[in-house]
């Protein structure tokens, strides 16, 4: 049909945001994390089937394809700890309650830590908070305050040359404990054409980065392996942020969208490795054992970034109220673990009942970049009624490395 054809601006904006998502780099240190409850109930899959509030995070576009007022307020947490590390803290744990020997516990213990890579990791991610959009003919409007936070837990060293220090075992390794949240005040701008054919928005945020740090030396203490749980420092800065994205709807039961998230790159306050407390320094240590610990530090620390973030997505719908959506990260997304990427790929689904009053939702993520990661499942529930909504949705998997939750109330008119 002539009414369908995209005008050459169109055309641009959408080889435009193409070309910013595919360009996606590798530089930063942020997952792709997961905000509200009915994507997470669709294993994160939200790129393509938002159509709420929530479309202000996962893709601007989203906010022209549904008309009227939608509020939002959601918080979301999804941790996730290599398998190799569970493994190791859960072999010391049997090692410390044995009831062998000092010296045999020791040398178990030694021997564990010995075979832990820098690779090994746990890790936290999610976000939440009030997510307000309105229509007005084919235009959108989105007004948002949230907080997205990804944080880590992992071993940026270990110096195997340094075993006893004043009789505690001590193998010279050191806990990194990274933390970064972006915490943003968003406006939103979406436009329909061709009768909602295609769509194209926009996020715009002020965004104020805090960054947490903390260094702690592991050894074997009076209640097992010690290291402190605590940021020790932490430093905040603003910075903006643009998000675009684009949906594409060529027939009403199918549905393509892609988004690019951190398109500015915001950057925030970099900590000097030389600053950097150490806690639990080891009395008696040698200062030439602490130096060569700094400059292994040094030469494994990165960036506060947000770096761009691409996601492209799909979602079909092949009866009445049932959607069926897949999502993909473009590129890998760099962690704070130097070394491990993530690149997450969610699939997932949605089916009304009762007049739309009832959802209930199933899904599976799967992080295939990051090492010795599991497909994670995911359920989901909602309820609605005169407007009112609460949602519910958590993950899990078998192997007890990775589980999230996510919990939402809404209002619609």
């Amino acid at each position: 049909m002539e009414g369908r054809r995209l005008g050459w601006r169109e055309l641009l904006a959408v080889v435009a945001l193409m070309a910013l998502t595919l360009a996606a780099s590798r530089a930063g240190a942020a997952p792709f994390a997961f905000v509200g409850p009915r994507a997470v109930g669709m294993g994160g899959a939200g790129v393509a089937a938002t159509e709420d509030a929530h479309a202000i995070y996962w893709n601007p576009a989203g906010l022209t394809l549904h008309d009227g007022l939608d509020i939002r307020l959601s918080g979301t947490v999804r941790a996730e700890v290599n398998p190799g590390l569970n493994e190791a803290v859960s072999q010391i744990k049997d090692a410390l309650n044995s009831g062998d020997p000092p010296q045999v516990i020791s040398d178990r213990i030694e021997q564990v830590l010995s075979q832990i890579t820098a690779n090994a990791n746990a890790g936290t991610n999610g976000g939440g908070g009030l997510f307000v959009k309105a229509n007005w003919g084919e235009n959108a409007f989105g007004l948002s305050f949230y907080d997205v936070y990804n944080g880590t837990a992992s071993l940026p060293i270990i110096d195997p040359e340094v075993l006893v220090v004043t009789g505690k075992v001590f193998n010279g390794s050191v806990v990194a404990l990274n933390g970064l949240e972006a915490r943003q005040i968003a406006l939103s701008y979406a436009r329909s054409f061709f009768e909602k054919t295609l769509s194209l928005g926009v996020t715009a945020s002020a965004l104020e980065g805090v960054a947490y740090i903390d260094r702690s030396f592991a050894q074997q203490g009076e209640t097992g392996i010690q290291f402190s749980k605590n940021f020790s420092e932490s430093r905040s800065a603003w910075d903006a942020s643009v998000d675009a994205g684009a949906t594409w709807n060529p027939t009403p039961w199918l549905r393509f969208a892609m988004v690019g998230k951190y398109l500015n790159r915001p950057t925030f306050d970099l900590f000097d490795v030389q600053d950097i407390q150490i806690d639990g320094t080891p009395p008696n240590l040698p200062p030439q054992v602490l130096d060569r610990i700094r400059q292994r530090l040094a030469q494994a620390e990165g960036k506060f970034q947000l770096a761009p973030q691409g996601r492209s997505s799909f979602a079909v719908f092949p009866l009445k109220g049932m959607t069926l959506t897949a999502d993909i990260d473009v590129t890998p997304n760099s962690t704070f673990i130097k070394g491990v990427d993530s690149q997450i790929v969610s699939v997932g689904g949605e089916q009304l009942f009762f007049d739309q009053i009832l959802a209930t939702r199933l899904g599976v993520y799967y992080d295939f970049q990051l090492p010795g990661a599991d497909p994670v499942p995911t359920i989901g529930l909602g309820v609605a009624y005169a407007g009112f909504s609460f949602d519910i949705a958590g993950a899990y998997d078998f192997d007890e490395s990775a589980g999230g939750l996510a919990i939402g109330f809404g209002y619609a008119m």
